[in-house]
């Protein structure tokens, strides 16, 4: 016969476990399972590099330059916060404020941590690749190169295409003798689209190019230039019909009049934005109460938009 297990038993068997695993976490938490971890290729970040640029100096970039890029560190805690660590925020920062020559030099860097647990103590660095990071200082060098644009696209049949405008038509380098001498202009390449039938403008990311034409990418160039605005204004021929503005009243109606505007209509060109919904030019109002019986004669200016050319060579409509 089958012998029933004594329910205390059981109970006596769950209460060990959760003791156990109540000191176990104790012991874990509390006194101090020493574990470290190494996180490699932490990038050095190196700040107030515009107080460099007050002294006529700069920062040496790139794998040849000599200054150092990245640092690794071994951390020394608890183990349940040095599992957690996350390399996304472990920053590591070198202040290039107090520099003011040329030359190889040393600075320290400095260690923080974005995520404010890691702030308490709970862990401390147990070793580092480096205490002393490499920089490189060289003079700074200043230049001025043309800006130009390269259009593609094209506008609509009967349309025809401005001038290309740019918020600025050269644009400020600056960063070592040697490496800003290799550039001889930059470029931004302006995309209108097929057929477009108006006004176009954008900003536009540019381009260093040498002498040659060929593309130019040097971390040692810094410009003083954000995106580069592009304009490229599409301007439209019309026929625009001249009217005046008829005020009716009783006893006043326009079809019992006989009227005439000469010329009845002009040729006018200019921003494609601003005449594509045009079809007409109003000279003026008229209010027809003011009409007599004998044959009467009044003359307008023929106004066409800002910016738009009348090319009928008229410049007054007779009613």
């Amino acid at each position: 016969m089958r012998k029933t297990q004594n329910p205390r038993n059981i109970l006596y068997l769950v209460l060990s476990i959760v003791i156990a695993a109540g000191i176990w976490y104790y012991v874990d938490e509390f006194n101090g399972r020493v574990v470290t971890q190494t996180v490699t290729g932490i990038p050095i970040e190196y700040i107030n590099q515009d107080a460099l640029a007050d002294n006529g100096l700069m920062l040496a970039e790139g794998e040849d330059s000599g200054t150092s890029t990245t640092i690794d560190i071994t951390f020394k805690g608890n183990r349940r916060h040095i599992v957690q660590l996350d390399r996304s925020k472990i920053r590591v920062t070198a202040n290039l404020a107090s520099i003011t020559e040329a030359g190889v030099q040393s600075v320290k860097p400095d260690l923080t941590y974005t995520d404010r647990k890691f702030n308490s103590g709970n862990t401390s660095v147990e070793e580092q690749s480096l205490y002393m990071a490499t920089v490189n200082i060289c003079e700074l060098s200043h230049k001025e190169v043309e800006l130009r644009c390269e259009l593609t696209g094209n506008v609509a049949e009967g349309y025809s295409a401005g001038k290309v405008q740019l918020s600025q038509t050269s644009i400020a380098v600056r960063g070592q003798e040697e490496e800003i001498a290799k550039v001889s202009y930059a470029k931004v390449i302006f995309d209108i689209g097929k057929n477009t039938k108006e006004t176009v403008t954008a900003d536009l990311d540019y381009q260093f190019y040498d002498e040659d034409g060929q593309v130019l990418n040097l971390s040692g160039i810094h410009a003083e230039a954000g995106q580069i605005q592009a304009t490229l204004p599409v301007y439209v021929t019309k026929e625009l019909k001249l009217t005046v503005d008829f005020k009716e009243a009783p006893g006043a109606q326009l079809e019992t009049m006989i009227w005439a505007i000469k010329p009845e209509s002009v040729v006018v060109s200019g921003d494609a934005s601003v005449l594509n919904d045009m079809d007409s030019i109003v000279l003026d109002s008229f209010d027809l109460l003011d009409v007599t019986r004998e044959n009467t004669a009044h003359s307008y200016a023929i106004l066409v938009p800002d910016g738009c050319e009348n090319l009928s060579g008229v410049t007054k409509a007779t009613l």
